[in-house]
């Protein structure tokens, strides 16, 4: 790709996002994430867990809300617009980040890998219309996967844990930056994120354990996405298996927080035998957590996008972000009940909504085949450098 070109491509995502922001409000998540900002700016962070048991996010997610909303009414912005251009600013950094990366494993392709995340028609919806933390908490995951590959251990835990103050997803992929790190680094990396997430905590820790039951106790919602789906779709499309399709919803809902343990425990000692670049294993790691996941929201599927180039082959990387944006663009206009988009209720009764578990299946499929591929990919990799040393010692 050009310099020409790259700069063109990159400017006009950044243009859409911010088209996003000043003609439409948002999803269900502007309005709630609203209501708890200005709760929490009320009544303190620790008295909005108390207010509100459906407040799942960290303090520090709060917080950066809170100054969020306060500098947009300074400039006379509603919360929604100035909190999605926070998660734009969030998205520009992940951008540079995968820059990074990709002059470190992929010099040819820098502008290639970063185009493909900050120009997917999926980021440019996610970060300009959803209004939701999560371009932020990627941002940071990536900045702490970036510190890690070049050996900033310390650097890497302050990141990581700031990542896991906006939303806790990241804490389960902390054995993975243990990998490559020798014992120095591994004290340095988890010292430096004990340090950050209790600073992050730090603004809700009032809230003891309501807090903590608020936070960690959160399961997810929604059952439209991947094994619960198939449960879903079943009791719609079947009537006589209609009760057997709904106990496995909500079987699978209350206990697949367990099966993505285990997921990522299976790939963690996978990686201990096949050493993988970190990007590859945050990439897979992210996308099992989405594929096993028990609960559903459409913001969740954006984590892995960023680091697909580093884990699957180009074609693969191309068709899931293709898959996933006309994924979330169908959602927002199922929400929205209209295009263009305004307010999609995600809340709101809706004749079409089992649609969305339809047109689910294919990408969550896409997904398993990712993981799969990659997890192949290292395996062959090493079978390859096992062999071409076998030779060189003969």
């Amino acid at each position: 790709m050009s310099k020409t070109g790259f700069v063109t491509v990159m400017a006009a995502a950044l243009g859409i996002r911010l088209l996003l922001i000043a003609t439409t409000f948002g999803t269900t998540d502007a309005f709630l994430f609203m209501i708890w900002t200005h709760l929490a700016e009320h009544n303190g962070i620790a008295g909005a867990y108390a207010l509100v048991p459906l407040l799942n996010h960290p303090p520090l997610s709060m917080a950066i809300a809170i100054a969020a909303d306060r500098l947009g009414a300074s400039i006379g912005l509603e919360f929604p617009d100035i909190f999605r251009l926070v998660q734009v600013l969030a998205d520009i950094l992940t951008a540079s980040v995968v820059y990074a990366l990709a002059r470190t494993f992929q010099p040819a392709r820098a502008r290639e890998y970063t185009a493909l995340f900050f120009a997917s028609p999926a980021a440019i919806m996610l970060s300009g219309f959803h209004c939701n933390s999560d371009p932020t908490m990627v941002a940071l995951l990536m900045t702490a996967v970036w510190a890690a590959v070049t050996q900033r251990a310390a650097l890497s835990g302050t990141f990581f844990g700031l990542s896991s103050g906006i939303k806790i997803v990241p804490l389960p992929l902390s054995p993975f930056f243990l990998i490559d790190f020798n014992w120095r680094r591994r004290i340095a990396f988890a010292a430096a994120t004990l340090v950050a997430i209790a600073i992050a905590f730090l603004p809700g820790a009032t809230g003891g354990l309501i807090m903590i039951r608020n936070v960690l106790g959160y399961a997810g919602t929604g059952y439209q996405w991947g094994f619960s789906g198939l449960g879903y779709i079943t009791a719609y499309i079947a009537r006589p298996l209609m009760n057997a399709g709904f106990a496995w919803m909500m079987f699978y809902s209350q206990w697949g927080r367990w099966i993505v343990i285990l997921a990522l425990g299976g790939l963690f000692f996978f990686y201990l035998r096949y050493r993988t670049p970190l990007p590859a294993m945050i990439a897979v790691a992210l996308l099992a957590m989405n594929f096993f996941s028990p609960g559903f929201g459409v913001q969740y599927l954006i984590w892995p996008l960023a680091l697909l180039p580093f884990a699957v082959p180009r074609r693969l990387a191309y068709t899931i972000n293709l898959a996933l944006s006309v994924f979330l663009f169908a959602t927002y206009t199922i929400w929205s009940r209209e295009f263009p988009w305004w307010f999609a209720d995600a809340a709101a009764n809706n004749p079409y909504r089992p649609i969305i578990a339809f047109l689910a299946i294919p990408l969550w499929a896409l997904y398993g085949v990712a993981i799969f591929v990659s997890l192949r990919q290292s395996a062959r990799q090493l079978a390859s450098e096992q062999l071409a040393e076998g030779r060189a010692g003969n």
